[in-house]
């Protein structure tokens, strides 16, 4: 084994026991894969990070309870860095890990909200005016292929203006 296999293997043994695999959704609807791992102690999860050559350390975090100490996470987000994680772990992980990384790109790569997570400018309009006239937030999404999380955040954001036909001009007025 070379050093590096070595260091890599340590790393997916701590992984395993200590990581996790999630899909993550940000507040304006966005989907994507997150690595992440919580420790009290930084030289593990900077040790990881290395390892890994990805993420990025946090914290220290406030500690919860009595006698805790403070926390400090490591994070790798994205597609691109999950992958990165998991294939460099992979040969060292246990079949539960592999399966729930495998299971959150699986469920990533078949999120409809992926087909897009912004709204081009010339497009709100469309959704305020779909809107304004009773379409479902979810039908919005579908034909415009957007997230509905999405259309919810603009519904919410110009929710007091919604009035028929003053939706058009406010919204070319907010753009």
């Amino acid at each position: 084994m070379k050093v590096n296999d070595l260091e890599l293997a340590w790393a997916a043994g701590l992984f395993d026991g200590e990581g996790s695999f999630t899909l993550h959704t940000a507040h304006q609807g966005s989907v994507y894969p997150i690595a992440s791992m919580h420790q009290v102690d930084r030289y593990v999860l900077d040790r990881f990070r290395d390892a890994v050559d990805t993420g990025k350390v946090y914290g220290p975090y406030a500690p919860h309870g009595l006698g805790n100490k403070p926390m400090y996470e490591w994070l790798s987000h994205g597609e691109s860095k999950f992958r990165k994680v998991f294939l460099s772990l992979r040969p060292w992980l246990s079949p539960i890990k592999v399966a729930q990384a495998e299971l959150v790109l699986e469920k990533y790569s078949n999120n409809t909200d992926n087909r897009r997570t912004s709204v081009p400018k010339d497009k709100i309009p469309e959704i305020l005016m779909m809107l304004d006239y009773g379409y479902r937030s979810i039908d919005i999404a579908r034909k415009l292929e957007i997230s509905h999380k999405l259309v919810y955040y603009y519904k919410a954001k110009y929710r007091s203006n919604l009035v028929k036909g003053n939706t058009i001009r406010l919204a070319t007025e907010s753009v």
